[in-house]
């Protein structure tokens, strides 16, 4: 298993924001996801789970210490949570800058943040250095680029595996704003990246692909609603907000 992911990808990963951490938590287990311990963004006031693939990442995100500087997420759970960020991924944050800057996009200066991350070894600071889009992009929540400046310790080589196989975010679709897109999500990918593409739709999907799909009757005792479409078992759950599970036998 690979301690970090290749290079080239689009989607670093996505944030579901909800109300009750440990009750998405255990949603998320019940699907045959494994969830690592509780995190934590303490200048943020934020506690967080994630969930690895060996390219991307699920973040499960939710308020610890309610404050200003997370005043746009609380209120993103009081009207229903779900999928709310957007994370592309970069090697270099300030290079992507300037390219954005060259191509008259605008986003935030570039800031470096930790969160502690709970190993083997013992706790250790996952480092990020991230770049947030200031122009909407037509969705409900937030863009941003992310580069990984610790990757060894977000991505642990002996992190276990998934019971149910998963192995990637296969596409992301984010909840359209009543507002014509000032950058079309290609044009702030990284030249040359490789891989799905997020796009935007009238309802946020997430789509993940796995070996195995749980057992209808075990996702009804574990809360979920579901439903077989065309690409895959599509799941909702309470405690996940408004977001849709698409699994996808790979």
């Amino acid at each position: 298993m690979s301690v970090a992911p290749s290079a080239g990808r689009i989607i670093d990963h996505v944030v579901i924001l909800v109300a009750d951490l440990d009750a998405a938590r255990d949603a998320m287990a019940a699907l045959g996801f494994t969830v690592l311990p509780r995190g934590g963004h303490p200048i943020f006031g934020t506690a967080n789970h994630t969930i690895m693939f060996d390219d991307s990442y699920i973040e499960l995100l939710s308020i610890a210490a309610p404050g200003t500087v997370n005043q746009y997420q609380q209120d993103y759970i009081a009207a229903g949570g779900g999928l709310l960020g957007l994370s592309l991924a970069t090697p270099d944050a300030d290079e992507t800058a300037a390219r954005l800057a060259r191509q008259g996009i605008d986003a935030i200066a570039p800031m470096d943040f930790e969160r502690p991350v709970e190993t083997p070894a013992g706790r250790l600071s996952a480092q990020f250095r991230t770049l947030h889009l200031s122009a909407p992009l037509g969705f409900a929540g937030y863009g941003f680029f992310c580069a990984h400046l610790t990757p060894e310790v977000v991505w642990l080589p002996d992190r276990p595996a998934h019971p149910n196989g998963a192995t990637t975010i296969s596409g992301v679709t984010m909840r359209a704003l009543p507002i014509l897109p000032r950058h079309a999500l290609a044009e702030v990918a990284e030249p040359g990246a490789t891989g799905p593409m997020p796009l935007i739709g009238d309802r946020p999907i997430l789509a993940i692909n796995v070996a195995r799909v749980p057992d209808h009757h075990d996702a009804r005792a574990a809360g979920f609603s579901f439903s077989q479409g065309a690409r895959g078992i599509a799941l909702h759950h309470p405690a996940l907000g408004e977001v849709e599970l698409v699994l996808v036998l790979s």
